[in-house]
């Protein structure tokens, strides 16, 4: 009897045993499942994210891709826009070289007007001149005629100094004007300093398109 009460008792123990197993078993198996759970949680919290992160990726490559073409589109514009200044420019210095040209003629022909002018103004003088002294001479001659005769040579006089100083400045000009020459003109001058701004306008808007396709094109790779 004594042997059978001990036999009793190891098959409690190790009923007892086999239960606590059974109980550390499906404790186990439920934290198994709970780190399962947690894992796929855990995962689709990743591709969620991993997806979220792709989309704002392409939006943000769509949107510099966007802004590049527009880049682009904008840089083209201002190419033409400067090439046609340069081209208005170019065709402003060539109206400006053959004004220059014509008034070269005009300063030539203004200093040779004036010194014909001075010549008939000299001889006017001898002719007025003549013609008091001839009244003077003739005792038929009122004495209002000889008054006009002499205002006649006082005024022939006066377009001489005055065509003297014509002269002067006719010829002076054309010197000037000469020497200069038709690139010295300022009209000339001036526009072919704009045609220089313009040309390098037109080439800062070339390098700033060459960089905008550039940009471009990295952001379509």
């Amino acid at each position: 009897s004594v042997s059978s009460g001990g036999a009793a008792t190891n098959s409690m123990n190790q009923q007892a045993a086999a239960a606590q197993q059974l109980k550390q078993a499906e404790l186990a198996l439920k934290n198994a499942r709970a780190n399962a759970d947690n894992a796929a949680i855990t995962s689709a919290e990743q591709v969620k994210n991993a997806r979220q992160s792709l989309a704002q990726a392409e939006q943000t490559a769509a949107q510099q891709q966007v802004q590049a073409a527009q880049s682009v589109q904008q840089a083209e514009y201002s190419l033409a826009q400067a090439a046609q200044r340069s081209a208005d420019a170019q065709q402003q210095l060539n109206d400006a070289r053959e004004q220059a040209a014509r008034d070269l003629l005009s300063y030539a022909d203004n200093a040779v007007d004036a010194n014909l002018s001075l010549q008939q103004s000299q001889i006017d003088l001898i002719n007025a001149q003549n013609q008091y002294q001839q009244d003077l001479a003739d005792p038929t001659v009122t004495p209002l005629q000889l008054q006009q005769d002499a205002l006649n040579v006082a005024k022939a006089q006066q377009q001489i100094v005055e065509a003297q100083q014509r002269l002067q400045q006719a010829t002076e000009d054309n010197n000037k004007a000469q020497a200069e020459g038709v690139d010295g003109a300022p009209g000339v001058v001036s526009a072919t300093q704009q045609v220089t701004q313009a040309k390098h306008d037109q080439q800062t808007a070339a390098q700033q398109l060459a960089a905008a396709e550039k940009a471009q094109a990295q952001q379509q790779k």
